[in-house]
């Protein structure tokens, strides 16, 4: 957590406009849960459990606004927080551009020039990143899946205690890739780097190479290196196949678990057809985050 400190520096002079970025996640947040019921009492007026078919045109008109208003506040909260996100990594390339500048020559002979460039260039990246996933998308995440637990606690306890049973798997999961993913993508990163500085050195030098005929050699060196390239991200992108796949059967089991206990509830009469369609979409919204 040591990139927390100095990450909530660089967005410092942006906390109004963050401040009303978590309102805006509040109210999305409060749409997506009231966004199914509409329909959960159209199947319940037609099931003829609730009684009113005649209400059916207006709860159309209901989910036609639901879902227009989840997605007015969702564009408009997204729309915010990249806005901030690119705030803060503006300022970022500023003080790393400032930084470069005051580097002594003894530290700029020590590293390829292409590294420099790569790290000003795209590095710098991860500042906006870590705000908007590892800060804000965390935040959010924890408060939305606090607020639907409760929600579905509400509708039906052992259902909830179902879902909460995916939980604890999808946190092994993610404390076991986490470390290799961050490993693969530095690898990547790394290699990429590398490309950027045998570029930069093939046009810095191109007078020369072309006046020893060193082309043929730098080509190989460069086809080498963009292997190396190419393995790497073949590596991260593998890795990440295999924890999204990891991810998608711990929710498979996990619906498949909330049908079965949820189907014979509403066959028992202790839970709506409806309630069961609006408990589902809230969990797996709740998943999605």
């Amino acid at each position: 957590m040591k990139w927390l400190i100095p990450t909530l520096r660089i967005y410092r002079p942006d906390a109004p406009r963050c401040a009303a970025a978590l309102g805006l996640v509040g109210l999305t947040t409060a749409a997506a849960v009231i966004k199914p019921w509409p329909l959960a009492w159209i199947l319940d007026a037609l099931s003829g459990r609730s009684g009113e078919t005649h209400s059916i045109t207006r709860w159309t008109l209901a989910i036609l606004g639901a879902y227009l208003l989840h997605g007015l506040l969702g564009a408009a909260q997204q729309n915010l927080v990249i806005s901030l996100g690119l705030r803060g990594l503006q300022r970022i390339r500023h003080q790393v551009f400032e930084r470069l500048l005051r580097l002594s020559p003894r530290e700029v002979q020590g590293t390829a020039a292409g590294d420099w460039i790569y790290r000003a260039t795209w590095d710098t990246y991860a500042f906006q990143t870590l705000f908007t996933h590892g800060i804000f998308t965390g935040l959010t995440a924890g408060a939305g899946v606090i607020a639907m637990t409760v929600v579905m606690a509400r509708i039906h306890l052992p259902l909830t205690a179902v879902a909460l049973a995916t939980v604890p798997p999808l946190l092994i999961v993610m404390r076991v890739f986490g470390p290799r993913l961050q490993r693969a993508a530095a690898h990547a990163q790394t290699a990429d780097a590398g490309i950027a500085t045998a570029v930069q050195q093939g046009v810095a030098n191109l007078s020369l190479i072309q006046a020893f005929t060193r082309e043929s050699t730098l080509t190989a060196a460069f086809d080498q290196q963009a292997g190396e390239a190419f393995r790497a991200r073949r590596h991260q992108h593998r890795s990440e196949v295999v924890y999204l796949a990891a991810v998608a059967a711990i929710l498979a089991a996990g619906t498949a678990g909330i049908v079965a206990l949820g189907s014979r509830e509403v066959t028992a009469g202790r839970l709506t057809l409806g309630e069961l369609l609006v408990f589902w979409r809230i969990w797996r919204s709740s998943m999605s985050r």
